[in-house]
């Protein structure tokens, strides 16, 4: 049985994700430059010991890995791959790709091994047919809405990333080195076939060759051009370089016609950080507050956080949880020091797309995907029993551990009613009832939740749904109000509904007639109305947040924490570009009417056309209406001077 080592080269600034596979070898890219403790690095190899160049990482990229194994390991097969690139050993050749013809995944975890096949019995079975394995390469000839151009014409017009002038002094060192190779680097760099990314597999024997060549070649290089004002991406012209060799090398294996060559897909993994399971932030007292947030949205996520602190009590320790999508790492750093000299508050922010991947999910113009993580809070939240989710849209004004200590044993879920539902669903012949009914599978009426605010058994959950069984419903349609409907569906008859203090719905309104509760059952209209007046909770949806909607109900309490955080400014510049972005306005009276009293995107703008549905007799009854108290914006009658001959 053959020894095949397969070096994968890693970050020392990020924990990726490892394979669990003997023919993978776990290497930390530049280790010499690693300052994390032994316990942080957990026990993977470093390229630094031994003979090695790991000091030369910054130019010479993952083939410091290559050259600590060729230098210092024994094996039958040397490869090398990187933290977020694998060869496919699958045999199915995946048509979706992206321009560098790389299969494009979003994380690694069983289901990626499963796919690509990538066991130590079939690799090893698939390896040991061939001397050398290469990736599928990549076509210059066949890129959309670019120009034909050789691997040399791009080089040389990507001088920023690939100093033209260290190209034509490789070649010309590589020509003068080995001049039997002439031939493949003319082939090559005429050529449109780009052999990069430096992942392979070869025989010892092929292995040693070419390494001997490639650092002869690139250490002579190194010493013919000065990089003291080089970008950091310039630095790196020495691994594109060796990029370019292997590319050269393969054409002269495959020009000398004895040699067992293969070509794979390479697999790019979007986000390969290391997935950690969540444990309590605290032993002892511990309150779980999770959110989502994009990155646009972390200025509204720092109001709903300030808000949380600020009407916090030293007695309780809260452990957020912001799973997040791209959040940039400054805003990540202002986000904690909102908490700075809290020592009772844990700040941990938790990468989306894990949870996400693979899955298409109905949304709409302001609701992403991200509101579906609510249904992964099982996968999220292993280790936990019970747990608060918030959505971003939000100010509290009391202590978030009151709603946390809330007695929900043998319930799955707790939630205030959804008071716009009712409104709804009290009006004769509004389809929103018979879709709850009829679509969704609901048997009581008006007790559809809120999921703005909701506290989740986890453990009762669980002895009912899987993460898996609740996204496969979520994907299952085109829920109308998205993950809302999922979690109604899924805990009717499970719920425990809160009191409504705990999720007030705010509006923009003038009359009491144009809100949605106003049609509800009177007892929950009333209960709505007492919510208003003090409210524990409120829930800025549908976009009525109030630097968009600043005539919104209960905007004050929203002003009074914003004014605390460092996105104040910021938050004040949303409004003004809002509210007086556009030089000239071309609605119409009617519209500007409409827009301000049933904002775009709002729920109270759904409930009116389902009241009035345009073209209905309804809906042109108001219009006439509207025409004879407002003449002005009646439009003119045009008659066509056009004759039909014309």
């Amino acid at each position: 049985m053959s020894d095949i080592k397969i070096f994968v080269s890693h970050r020392i600034d990020q924990e990726s994700e490892t394979i669990d596979n003997p023919l993978y070898v776990n290497v930390r890219c530049g280790a010499v430059y690693d300052k994390r403790s032994p316990e942080e690095i957990g026990g993977m190899l470093g390229d630094n010991t031994g003979d090695n160049i790991s000091e030369k990482r910054m130019s010479f990229c993952e083939l410091t890995v290559q050259y600590w194994a060729w230098k210092n390991i024994q094996a039958d097969y040397y490869g090398l791959c990187h933290y977020r690139r694998y060869l496919s050993f699958s045999d199915i050749q995946f048509k979706k790709t992206n321009v560098y013809k790389h299969v494009v995944e979003n994380i690694i975890d069983e289901n990626f091994i499963k796919k690509f096949k990538l066991t130590e019995d079939h690799m090893r079975q698939k390896i040991e047919q061939y001397d050398a394995i290469s990736l599928i390469p990549m076509r210059l000839d066949k890129i959309k809405n670019e120009p034909k151009r050789t691997v040399l014409e791009s080089l040389k017009k990507n001088n920023t990333v690939f100093p033209f002038e260290v190209v034509e002094r490789f070649i010309k060192i590589t020509k003068l080195k080995y001049p039997f190779l002439e031939e493949d680097i003319d082939a090559y760099f005429n050529g449109y076939t780009w052999r990069g990314f430096n992942c392979y597999i070869m025989k010892k024997n092929i292995f040693f060759e070419y390494n001997e060549m490639l650092f002869d070649i690139l250490f002579a290089l190194e010493k013919e051009f000065d990089s003291t004002y080089y970008s950091q991406e310039q630095l790196r012209v020495l691994g594109y370089m060796g990029e370019a060799f292997w590319g050269i090398y393969f054409h002269y294996l495959e020009r000398q016609k004895t040699f067992r060559l293969k070509e794979m897909q390479l697999v790019l993994i979007q986000n390969p950080q290391r997935h950690v399971e969540l444990e309590p932030a605290f032993s002892d007292i511990n309150i779980p507050v999770v959110m989502a947030s994009s990155n646009e949205y972390v200025p509204f996520l720092a109001v709903l956080l300030t808000s949380i602190r600020q009407n916090s009590s030293p007695q309780y320790n809260y452990d957020i949880i912001i799973i997040s999508s791209h959040i940039r790492k400054h805003n990540q750093k202002l986000i904690r020091q909102i908490f700075e000299g809290n020592p009772n508050f844990s700040i941990r922010f938790v990468d989306a797309d894990r949870y996400l991947s693979g899955r298409t999910f109905h949304t709409s113009m302001h609701v992403t995907a991200m509101t579906y993580l609510r249904l992964a809070m099982l996968d999220l939240l292993k280790k936990y029993d019970k747990a608060i989710y918030l959505d971003c849209d939000m100010v509290v004004n009391v202590d978030i551990a009151k709603l946390y200590y809330i007695d929900i044993e043998n319930y799955m879920i707790a939630a205030a009613r959804d008071s716009v539902m009712a409104g709804w669903c009290n009006v004769k012949n509004n389809l929103q009832g018979e879709y709850n009914k009829k679509v969704i599978g609901l048997k009581r009426d008006f007790e559809y939740f809120n999921a703005g605010v909701i506290i989740l058994n986890l453990k009762e959950f669980r002895k009912k749904f899987t993460t898996e069984e609740l996204m496969n419903i979520a994907t299952s349609r085109k829920w109308k109000w998205f993950d809302q409907d999922v979690l109604n569906k899924v805990c009717e008859g499970h719920v425990k509904l809160l009191d409504n203090r705990w999720n007030v719905m705010s509006h923009l309104h003038d009359f009491d007639y144009q809100l949605a509760e106003f049609f509800a059952p009177q007892s929950i209209y009333q209960n709505y109305l007492d919510a208003l007046e003090d409210p524990w909770i409120i829930h800025y949806a549908g976009r009525c947040i109030p630097c968009f909607v600043p005539q919104v109900d209960l905007a004050e309490y929203f002003w009074k924490y914003a004014r605390m955080t460092p996105y104040y400014e910021l938050i004040l510049s949303a409004m003004c570009s809002n509210q007086y972005g556009a030089l000239v306005d071309h609605r119409t009276g009617a519209r500007k009417l409409a827009d301000k009293l049933l904002p775009k995107g709002s729920r109270r703008r759904e409930f009116a056309k389902k009241l009035l549905p345009k073209g209905s007799r309804r809906w042109n009854f108001c219009k006439q209406i509207y025409y004879i108290f407002c003449p002005k914006y009646r439009p003119p009658k045009i008659s066509s001077c056009i004759s039909e001959d014309d």
